[in-house]
């Protein structure tokens, strides 16, 4: 499938376009086909690492 890989927080060529394949989808897990998607005001802030930052993950 076709997706934009967010590979390492920093800035705008870290968002990398790339085909990846269909992640294996368990028993208690729903698979959504996304026809279109959209950016949001707040997409900067999740790629500069700003959610990661304020939950504490790497």
């Amino acid at each position: 499938m076709h997706a934009a890989v967010l590979e390492k927080f920093g800035g705008p060529h870290e968002l990398v376009l790339k085909d990846i394949s269909v992640p294996d989808i368990g028993p208690s897990d729903v698979l959504i086909r996304v026809d279109y998607a959209g950016v949001g005001e707040w997409d900067i802030f999740e790629r500069e690492g700003g959610y990661a930052e304020m939950l504490g993950i790497d």
